[in-house]
């Protein structure tokens, strides 16, 4: 494939995963192969479904004599519908179903004023409008159950809220800590907020959906007395396992929170009640977790861990590691889709595929660095592009999206 492959992502509608590098590349997941790569012409970053149509709006970055922009293509024709320009740099759009809109933030280095969450029309490919929230903001998350849009102020300590009807803010709700991920719960409505204070704790707010307001906030982990500095990213909700799931990275610093000469070290995933508000499990997994990604079928979940090339499967039932499936160099969170798992790994240019029956551990050769046909027994291979080779696949088992900012 191109160089710096990104997310992959599953499209529904058309039953094919999508994966941007240095085009748009198709992969069937009927024989794990690509169908073909749609030019981009840019610097695509992971792309959302409109899932109403298929059509995916890849995000684009600014290059020499272009402006950044997000470009609409054809699940169906797999064509170019259109190119809706800005003045920074988009990040991946979320797809409201209620209003059929997608909404999306931009590149937090040197935003433009009044650029601060873009919205588009996904029946027309047309811009809507631009909101100015007089603040940074990042990752617009939808509430299926009202229509709102839930965005992180990470300078601020808060969460606006945009209302899906009128395009507007309709509620600023101060955590008291910086929120670095969200993620919705489909049994209550309620959405989970984790971030870091300002003495380093990883705190979670619990906000209701239903009346827009801070339920509680709670401090899962406190780095009082710790030689570790702990940094939570995207969370997930295992609606099979009524559990929250959040990825943590762990770093050990000389100096302190925000010093130089941090290593990297084994990190976690924490298993969070949401009836209790408590922390339940500490779960070991590699270096650098992604946002987990749950199994519809039986609950698990899998992890890309992305500072030691490998994937984690939890057991969402009993909160247990049941195996640890080697990738490429430096993998996203997976994608999951047709009973696969696809890891678009950006450090060695492929995508691994896992799917199979029965999970199972797969150890390799050498260093996370050292990945390689040799230090593999695994199949498919995906090559995506031309004159690039490399181990992408991997068929063992079927099981059931950074992400540190």
């Amino acid at each position: 494939m191109g160089n710096g492959p990104q997310p992959a992502v599953y499209d529904s509608v058309d039953g094919h995963v999508y994966v941007s590098d240095s085009g748009l590349s198709v992969i069937s997941p009927l024989n794990d192969s690509v169908v073909t790569t749609i030019s981009i012409g840019q610097d695509p970053l992971e792309p959302a479904v409109d899932t109403s149509n298929g059509n995916l709006f890849v995000p684009e970055e600014a290059v020499v004599g272009a402006p950044p922009r997000v470009t609409v293509v054809s699940s169906t024709t797999e064509k170019l519908l259109a190119n809706i320009t800005f003045t920074d740099n988009p990040d991946t759009p979320v797809y409201d179903a209620g209003n059929g809109n997608l909404y999306l933030s931009f590149d937090q280095f040197l935003p433009s004023p009044g650029q601060d969450i873009g919205v588009i029309n996904g029946s027309n490919d047309s811009l809507v409008k631009l909101i100015d929230l007089k603040e940074n903001v990042t990752d617009p998350t939808y509430d299926p159950a009202t229509g709102d849009i839930f965005v992180l102020a990470v300078d601020n300590a808060s969460v606006a809220v945009l209302s899906g009807l009128s395009e507007s803010l309709v509620a600023q709700l101060a955590v008291g800590f910086a929120p670095l991920g969200v993620s919705y719960d489909t049994d209550n409505g309620n959405l989970y907020v984790v971030g870091l204070s300002g003495t380093g704790d990883t705190q979670m707010a619990v906000i209701s959906g239903a009346t827009d307001t801070v339920v509680k906030v709670v401090t899962l982990y406190g780095a009082t007395g710790s030689a570790a500095t702990f940094r939570p990213g995207q969370p997930v909700f295992d609606q099979a396992a009524k559990e929250l799931f959040v990825p943590v990275g762990v770093s050990y610093c000389q100096g302190g929170l925000g010093s130089y000469g941090c290593n990297w070290g084994g990190s976690l995933v924490f298993a969070v009640s949401p009836g209790t508000y408590s922390l339940d499990k500490e779960i070991r997994v590699g270096v650098l977790p992604t946002s987990p990604v749950v199994d519809p079928l039986d609950g698990d979940l899998y992890t890309s861990n992305s500072g030691s090339c490998n994937v984690s499967v939890i057991n969402g039932s009993n909160d247990s590691i049941v195996a640890t499936i080697h990738v490429g160099v430096a993998p996203f969170a997976p994608a999951y889709g047709a009973g696969s798992l696809f890891v678009a790994n950006d450090g060695s240019s492929n995508v691994s595929v896992i799917n199979g029956s029965v999970p199972s551990s797969l150890g390799f050769g050498g260093g996370c660095t050292s990945l390689g046909p040799g230090g593999f027994v695994m199949l498919p291979w995906i090559v995506l592009g031309v004159g690039v080779t490399g181990i992408v696949g991997l068929v063992l088992w079927a099981r059931g999206r950074p992400i540190f900012r």
